[in-house]
């Protein structure tokens, strides 16, 4: 009886541990990506769209940029690619390729959209 409660006490926790996810709510094989969207002349773009897609599962997720131009992008596995593009009205898309972060830390990525040339019509 006494190892048939060891045995059930360790599958129990083995599966706790495996389960549980990290500290800051993630699993473990997983991190987060942070950063703050400009425009050329150093000016926040709040409103910003952040599309990014996982190579691997093809799943994607979008997410806008608050007041201050910050986004955060949790729950990214380190084994996979991803391709992230950031758009905002006035100002040419932009896209990382085969984008690579790696646990357990947090990363930190900061792009700067071009103003597309206004033209005038006379």
């Amino acid at each position: 009886m006494r190892s048939t409660r060891s045995t059930l006490a360790f599958a129990i926790a083995a599966a706790f541990a495996v389960t549980v996810p990290a500290l800051g709510g993630q699993p473990l094989d997983c991190t987060v990506l942070s950063g703050r969207v400009t425009g050329a002349n150093g000016s926040v773009l709040a409103g910003a769209h952040i599309d990014v897609t996982d190579h691997e599962t093809g799943d994607a997720v979008a997410i806008l940029t608050g007041e201050d131009g910050r986004y955060v992008l949790p729950g990214l596995l380190d084994t996979h690619h991803y391709t992230m593009l950031v758009r905002c009205i006035g100002f040419a898309p932009h896209t990382e390729d085969d984008l690579q972060v790696i646990t357990p830390l947090r990363h930190s990525l900061d792009i700067m959209l071009a103003p597309i040339a206004q033209h005038v019509i006379a």
